[in-house]
Formats: C-alpha cells, sequence, structure tokens
C-alpha cells in the first residue's frame, strides 16, 4: 500500500456489463469508504477486467477489490480475504444470489444442454465481460450433467454486444443461443413482455432464493476483497462502515457470506484458473504414455505388499521384544532411582562423618570458652562484691559462645537432612570467615595463613559446603606441614585464566609431593596420611563439581602441593534478585 505520506488507497472494480444497479452499488460502496477513511486520503478507483485486477494483486497496487465470487476464490493464491457481501431485495441470501441463463428461440427444437450439443454447429455468444461468471456457471452446469463442457466452450464465443443485443440475435435467429447474467431476462421483460413469446429458457430452474429463471445452480454475491497491502485498522473500518451502510435505492445492503466451496469446486471442475494445472495431462494421455511403467508399478506394488506382510510379522515378534526390554528397562530405572536417592543420603552421611572430626574443632574454641566464662562467673559470685555489669557481660558472653555452638550443629544437621542449598556469595569475605572459623578451632598454630584477595567476586555456591571445602584444604595443608620448619599457606583469590572464572588457589611450603599423587589425588579417594580414608579430597572434588567449577592438584618443584579452584562467577545484579526473591518468600 502507498505510504501515509501519499494518503492514496486505491480501489479496483471488476467491469460488468449491464450488471443490476452496479452503478448504484459501486456508488454505495465508494461512499461508505470515504466514511471510514481519514478525509484527507485520496481514493484512486480502477475498473477493469479480472487479468487486469489479478495483475494489480500481484504488483501489489491495490488495497480493495470489489467483484463476483469467482475472480475472488481465483485470487486466492495472492492472499486475498472477503470482507463483506453485497446483499439486496433481488437476491436476498448472499450465499445463493449469482447464476445464469441460457435462451433460445422458442421455436427450436433444443430445450436441454445435451440436445443443444446434438445440434450441427450451433453458435452460442456472451458478452465478453461476463467469462468469470456467467460463462463459467454455464460450464459448471454442463459439467454437472456429466456432458462435454469443452464440446460446448467450442461453440461460445464472446462478444462486445450488449446483453440486449444478445437477445434480439437470437430472436432473428443469428445465434443458436445467448448466455445471459441471472435476472436480466426479467429486467427486459418489464418493457418487452412479447420476448416470452420470441425465446424460451433451457434447463430452466427457479429457486426461493432467487425470483427469477436460471439455468444454472446459484452462487455467492458479489463480495468487497482485502488485499495484503491494506492496513488492519482501515480493513476493520471499512467493514464496520459498509455494514452501517443504510440501503440503497435498489434495497440492497452489506451483509456477509460464507459458503464458497461450491464455487471451488466449479473452478476445479472445469479446471480453470489456480486449477488449471490439471488440464496438462489426462488419464487417457497417461496411460497410453506411460502404460509400461504401470506394469512395473503395479509388479513393485505386489513385491511391497508381499515384503509388508513379511514385515508385518517381524515387527510383531520385535514388537514383542521390544515390550519386555521396555518393561525391564524400566524396571531398573525404578531400581535406579531409589539407589540413587539411598546413594545420595550416604554420600551426605559420608560428607558429615568425614568433618566430625573438624566440628570437634570448631565446637572446641566456643565450649572452652564457654567454661573459662562459667569458672570465672563462678570465681566473681564467690567473692562478696560482684560488679552486676561485670555478670552481665560474663553471662552475655556464654549466650553468644552457646548460639556459636548451636549455629555449627545446625549447620551440619541441616546439611545431612536436606542436601546442599547454593546461595550467591561473595567469595573473598566467604573465604576469610573460613579462615577466621580454622584459626579459632584448630589446635595447631604452627603455620601462618595468608590470603591474598582480589576485588569484589561473587559465585553461587551452598554457604556450608564452601567452608568445608576451605577447612579441608586448610587442614590437609596444616597436616602436611606439621613437620615442616616456617611452615606457611598462601591463599589467592584472583582473576582465572578461563572467562567468567575466578580462582581460588591454597598453596603450602610442605614435602615433595609425586606425580603419582597427584594423579590418584585427581580421582578421589587418595590421602598420604597412613590413618586417613581419603574422603577429603573426594568431597573436595564434588564439591567443585556440583559449583560447576574445576579442580586442579600440582605438585610445586620446592615441595608441597597447589591446589586451583576455578569457579564460575555470578554478577551481583543476580545476587540482588535471588536477595529480593527471598525476602519475598
Amino acid at each position: 500500500m502507498g505510504s501515509e505520506a501519499a494518503s492514496i488507497f486505491r480501489i479496483a472494480i471488476m467491469q460488468s456489463e449491464e450488471h443490476l444497479f452496479h452503478k448504484e452499488i459501486v456508488e454505495n460502496l465508494l461512499e461508505g469508504v470515504k466514511k471510514a477513511l481519514p478525509s484527507s486520503t485520496k481514493i484512486d478507483v480502477f475498473e477493469g477486467t479480472p487479468e487486469q485486477i489479478k495483475n494489480k494483486v500481484r504488483e501489489h497496487q491495490v488495497e480493495l477489490i470489489f467483484c463476483n465470487s469467482v475472480l475472488y476464490r481465483s485470487l486466492l493464491p495472492y492472499g486475498v480475504k472477503d470482507l463483506v457481501t453485497l446483499q439486496s431485495g433481488w437476491n436476498p441470501n448472499p450465499n445463493r444470489a449469482e447464476g445464469a441463463v441460457v435462451i433460445v428461440r422458442r421455436k427450436d427444437p433444443a430445450d436441454s444442454f445435451k440436445k443443444l450439443l446434438e445440434l450441427q454447429k450451433p453458435m452460442f455468444e456472451y458478452h465478453h465481460t461476463r467469462k468469470m461468471d456467467v460463462l463459467y456457471y454455464i460450464l459448471g452446469e454442463v459439467e454437472s450433467q456429466h456432458l462435454n463442457s469443452e464440446k460446448f466452450l467450442k461453440f461460445t464465443q464472446a462478444t462486445s454486444a450488449t446483453n440486449l443485443e444478445i437477445i434480439n440475435r437470437v430472436e432473428n435467429g443469428v445465434i443458436t443461443a445467448g448466455l445471459l447474467p441471472a435476472c436480466f431476462l426479467e429486467k427486459y421483460a418489464v418493457e418487452h413482455p412479447s420476448v416470452y413469446k420470441q425465446i424460451k429458457v433451457i434447463n430452466q430452474l427457479r429457486s426461493s432464493e432467487l425470483p427469477c429463471s436460471v439455468s444454472t445452480t446459484l452462487y455467492p454475491n458479489w463480495s468487497v476483497l482485502i488485499t495484503s497491502s491494506i492496513k488492519i485498522k482501515q480493513a476493520t473500518d471499512i467493514a464496520q462502515q459498509l455494514l452501517l451502510q443504510p440501503r440503497n435505492i435498489d434495497a440492497s445492503w452489506w451483509s456477509v457470506s460464507t459458503q464458497f466451496k461450491n464455487v471451488d469446486a466449479l473452478l476445479k471442475d472445469l479446471r480453470v484458473e489456480q486449477y488449471a494445472y490439471l488440464r496438462e495431462w489426462t488419464v487417457r494421455k497417461v496411460i497410453e504414455q506411460y502404460f509400461p511403467l504401470f506394469v512395473l508399478a503395479g509388479a513393485v506394488l505386489i513385491g511391497v505388499a508381499l515384503y509388508v506382510l513379511f514385515a508385518n510379522k517381524l515387527i510383531k515378534v520385535r514388537t514383542k521384544q521390544l515390550s519386555q526390554s521396555l518393561s525391564r528397562q524400566s524396571k531398573y530405572r525404578k531400581e535406579y532411582e531409589v539407589l540413587k536417592k539411598d546413594n545420595a543420603i550416604y554420600e551426605r552421611m559420608g560428607v558429615v562423618t568425614q568433618i566430625s572430626s573438624i566440628i570437634t574443632h570448631e565446637l572446641r574454641q566456643p565450649l572452652n570458652s564457654i567454661s573459662c566464662f562459667a569458672r570465672g562467673l563462678l570465681m566473681q559470685l564467690e567473692s562478696k562484691e560482684v560488679p552486676q555489669e561485670k555478670i552481665a557481660n560474663i553471662v552475655f558472653e556464654i549466650d553468644k559462645k552457646t548460639q556459636k555452638a548451636d549455629e555449627i550443629i545446625r549447620k551440619v544437621r541441616n546439611f545431612s537432612k536436606y542436601g546442599r542449598s547454593p546461595l550467591i556469595l561473595e567469595l573473598n569475605q566467604a573465604v576469610r570467615n573460613s579462615i577466621d572459623s580454622y584459626i579459632l578451632s584448630s589446635s595447631n598454630g604452627a603455620e601462618l595463613i595468608h590470603l591474598n584477595a582480589s576485588s569484589k567476586v561473587f559465585i553461587n555456591i551452598d554457604p556450608f559446603e564452601l567452608e568445608l571445602l576451605v577447612l579441608n584444604l586448610l587442614r590437609n595443608s596444616s597436616e602436611a606441614l606439621a613437620k615442616t620448619a616456617n611452615a606457611q599457606i598462601n591463599i589467592w583469590i584472583r582473576t582465572s585464566d578461563k572467562p567468567g572464572f575466578v580462582d581460588l588457589v591454597v598453596e603450602d611450603n610442605g614435602g615433595l609431593v609425586s606425580e603419582k599423587t597427584i594423579e590418584k589425588l585427581k580421582h578421589g579417594l587418595e590421602t598420604n596420611k597412613d590413618e586417613g580414608t581419603g574422603i577429603g579430597s573426594k568431597i573436595i572434588s564434588e564439591i567443585v563439581y556440583h559449583s560447576n567449577g574445576y579442580l586442579n592438584y600440582k605438585a610445586l618443584k620446592k615441595g608441597g602441593l597447589s591446589v586451583t579452584i576455578q569457579f564460575p562467577i555470578v554478577s551481583p545484579n543476580e545476587k540482588e534478585r535471588k536477595d529480593c526473591n527471598q525476602t519475598g518468600r
């Protein structure tokens, strides 16, 4: 469609010689369109043949079309849609309002299509603008009576003579038959009542839906169509306005037609318009040209049929075997799910068992503090004068350490019961807190722990698992440094060489570590301690795996072990969003 700046709205109207009240209907249509469009819009009206209208549709040069149902259905491949359909007092049912009539001289013996085709070189005429209604309607009726429509067409010619002139040519015997639109004969008879003395209607049909003589089936009335070039808003406004448009001078108005199947069947039976490709081959031609191929195809079909019988039998056997296999698979899957759940429980219990000694160290610090504060409180109470403020401070510290012990127990209990619960953590602070917990609970303070933190960085991990991971690493390094002078544990949090990741590196300066030990550590369940089970390295590996990270062990040349863990980085915005969601819940 033209741009809004041009404000041009293009309408194509199908030519129709002497169509009843055609001029008044078009005026009614244009009046409704003008009301629906802005006053600044220029309406460009084109009246042409069906082929001209098709070209405009193909070139996207029209928004609205007014034509009969045959042209409408032939335009379907180009994406047109019907908007409203004409309805009037002459043809009150919009689905059955169009037809054609065939007239001959009354004294002629022919009174049917069959007898017309039996005449020697008959001549039939129709106005050249009525091909896509009058001619097609009549050819469709001939076809429906199992007659040769191609033979009928051979005796038919288009003429520039008006419908009135065609009637006169039939009366004067110039042509054998005239093909006219329905109801035109009745209109002519109003001024020429003697016409029925001179002519008669072939294959005369009457219908309560159309007060005119017709020789064909009735088809839908003319419709207003929209193309793909129109805007949806314009289409809805025009439809609304036309449906509200007052009745015309001939009592015509706009309605909706819903039954176009008979038009589609007509075009297909005649093999015209979009069904013209059906004319390329006939059954007889195909059989004559491809008879050997048909014989070969028949042999192939017989072979296929035999193969299908054999295959069906084989399929039944295979289906039974497959059914049994699926049944076993379903059974094993259920057993696997049970074992998987049990394994998860055993895994958590294994973790809890492994960290029992670490928890003992963690609990020892708050319990020792509680014991010391309790003794101090008893000593204060044994003295004669005890400041209330000092007693309150001691009780406060006892309560604080009790809450710390309870927190440790609660973390272990929740983990053993519910498993991991990942959160968005700031890595530097989380590692620092884990180091503090280790220092408070450790009985071996010989080694020095150095933390080299980076700028703030966030990861997604279970807080308890991160603490457990750091405590395992520190504990392993501490035990490896038991006989090392000037023992040191260095921890780095730094940008990883892997994009989108951060490195947590823990190194110690213990004894030499062999490559064989490194390989065993990578597979888990490996330890250098005589009394150890190696489950600590397995736990570290599982924690890193569930955090979508990477774990790497490396032996240092001067002695000691370097453990590098790469965690995927999470954006701070993601952390804020999850915090808000948790607060909302």
